[in-house]
């Protein structure tokens, strides 16, 4: 897209003309022109891409227009002035968010713009459609390695995180089960929600040092509405 900030300004003056009797007749007159920064067009052609089921934002801009003038359709989505949040909670920059409809096919952005009463209409943009990414799970913040056995005993449930992903986006945890293995065999109890049963806590409080705590079958629920199954979280007591 065009990357443009623009600015009104007003002018005006008087025009004198000499009329046939040989005075001098005064028109006064006023107007308004945009004035622009200079642009920089980079497109990111292996990039261009929109997230399935959720806003993106977009801005669009047309040199030497008003923002005012512009305005947008969208083959293969909606869009709406909603504004998307990154992961720090602010906004991202951007007039517009677009949100796809289908995934098999590509998302076109057409910009139109009112030049002096005269509506002009530009090329589509197209944009890739992705599903989100999936999460990982985590329990006591960690995914894999050690964690202290008062730690993992203190626990209230298990949670997704999305450590890289540009986007503020919340996935629910739906489903786990919790393996616990010693000499007499495995022991599996299972939740229906995101939060620890009172037999998965007893199974973690049997844990002792160098024990693996496994949790499995993760089902999570995505802001798109699909729900995702997501690796299993390996933890080695210490």
């Amino acid at each position: 897209m065009l990357l443009h900030r623009s600015e009104q300004k007003k002018w005006g003056g008087v025009i004198a003309l000499k009329a046939p009797d040989g005075s001098i007749k005064s028109y006064d007159f006023n107007s308004e022109y945009v004035v622009g920064e200079p642009n920089v067009i980079v497109s990111p052609t292996a990039m261009n891409v929109m997230y399935f089921g959720i806003p993106n934002p977009i801005d669009v801009s047309v040199p030497g227009i008003s923002p005012d003038k512009i305005s947008i359709k969208v083959v293969n989505g909606t869009s709406s002035t909603e504004k998307v949040k990154n992961p720090k909670g602010g906004n991202f920059p951007g007039a517009w968010s677009v949100k796809p409809a289908s995934l098999d096919q590509r998302v076109q952005v057409i910009a139109s713009a009112n030049i002096n009463g005269k509506v002009v209409q530009y090329p589509p943009y197209e944009f890739r459609v992705k599903r989100i990414p999936p999460p990982i799970a985590v329990f006591g913040g960690k995914n894999q390695g050690t964690i202290p056995r008062a730690t993992a005993a203190a626990q209230q449930g298990v949670f997704a995180q999305m450590p890289d992903f540009d986007f503020d986006l919340q996935y629910n945890i739906t489903a786990f089960t919790i393996l616990y293995s010693d000499s007499r065999g495995d022991f599996e109890q299972k939740s229906t929600s995101s939060t620890l049963t009172a037999q998965q806590k007893e199974l973690i409080n049997r844990l002792s040092r160098g024990k693996y705590l496994t949790i499995k079958d993760i089902t999570a629920l995505g802001p798109d509405g699909k729900t995702v199954e997501l690796s299993p979280v390996i933890l080695k007591i210490d």
